[in-house]
């Protein structure tokens, strides 16, 4: 099999999120979604809450999320992409990610949804971290990222791997609840048992 090595600059525009004057508000009349980490799930795979809305007349046309486009952590020290799905419907993100868009001549050449993988892989994760040594920031720049090199193996090859993280995502997302649902049971079962006896004094 094949790889093709590029730098991500060459696969993708890298811009930052939208600029917010404060805090966000969320305005019940309006017809975006403002999408922020704490709308982010703990394992990237999407969101876990209802992001703020806001009136769409308040951006620019490029601000708004694509199908395709991913979504990096600039900021801290967990720098992981999540792609963005149609479903969550108009949005924008703010400036604490960048905004990774595919460039019009490379669609087709690559699945956003491996690249999404293979940029929250260690091998990828430990080359952005050297560009964070000898700096007295934790954040990811732009050039950083940009300069990150993206191993490319064939176009079927790289959906059977997508296919295989998101199932693989599913299972531990399953795993998690069966073992909450069991924790629970088992208190549930432990306090009947108490409350099943009488006390005495």
């Amino acid at each position: 099999m094949s790889l093709k090595q590029y730098n991500l600059s060459g696969l993708a525009s890298i811009h930052s999120g939208v600029t917010f004057r404060g805090k966000v508000e969320d305005d019940p009349e309006g017809d975006a979604s403002v999408i922020q980490l704490r709308n982010v799930a703990a394992d990237f795979s999407g969101l876990q809450s209802m992001p703020c809305r806001a009136k769409s007349s308040s951006f620019r046309s490029h601000n708004f999320l694509r199908e395709g486009d991913l979504l990096f952590v600039a900021k801290g020290k967990n720098n992981f992409c999540l792609p963005y799905k149609k479903e969550y419907g108009r949005a924008v993100a703010v400036s604490f990610f960048f905004v990774i868009r595919p460039l019009e001549e490379m669609r087709g050449a690559f699945d956003p949804l491996y690249l999404n993988w293979y940029i929250n892989s260690q091998q990828a994760q430990r080359q952005l971290k050297k560009g964070k040594e000898g700096t007295l920031t934790i954040n990811i720049n732009k050039k950083s990222l940009g300069d990150l090199i993206v191993k490319l193996p064939p176009l079927k090859q790289q959906k059977t791997i997508a296919k295989i993280n998101e199932l693989k995502t599913r299972e531990n997302q399953l795993l998690k609840t069966i073992q909450k649902k069991r924790e629970q049971l088992i208190s549930h079962q432990l306090l009947t048992f108490i409350n099943s006896h009488k006390s005495t004094t």
